[in-house]
């Protein structure tokens, strides 16, 4: 039997949430992850994804 994936969708606001929960609130991973029903994995994915796009906005000019 095949069991179907229910694929949620997060907005941008929650992830940004879920994420400062660790960096300046200074909750762990797995201590922000739980309440928020998300797995810890997806907040490290978040994490990453976020710190790799404010590098690249640091870096391309906006002039």
């Amino acid at each position: 039997m095949t069991q179907n994936r229910t694929i949620r969708k997060y907005t941008d606001e929650f992830r940004e949430e879920a994420v400062s929960l660790v960096t300046q609130q200074g909750y762990s991973v797995t201590e922000a992850a739980k309440p928020l029903g998300i797995t810890a994995k997806l907040i490290y994915n978040w994490k990453d994804k976020l710190a790799a796009k404010n590098s690249e906005d640091a870096l391309s000019p906006d002039e």
